[in-house]
């Protein structure tokens, strides 16, 4: 098949799960640094977070605008 421009490629989901203390609000070492906040879905026990709102990334920190024990 052809493609114009960069040829059409995918890849798995990849979930990153973390337990936290109740008080942390950093969650380190995600598997990999994404382009911007938005490119992620986050669920705290299954209610999805707005991105900017609720959560930010830097790298492959994710930092909650709340305390949480699971992320």
């Amino acid at each position: 098949m052809s493609y114009i421009g960069n040829q059409v490629t995918s890849s798995p989901f990849i979930t990153d799960t973390y337990t936290g203390t109740g008080t942390q609000t950093a969650f380190l070492n995600m598997s990999f640094a994404p382009a911007a906040t938005s490119s992620i879905a986050v669920y705290v026990n299954g209610a999805y977070k707005t991105p900017t709102t609720d959560y930010t990334v830097s790298g492959t920190t994710l930092r909650s605008e709340e305390h949480t024990s699971e992320l």
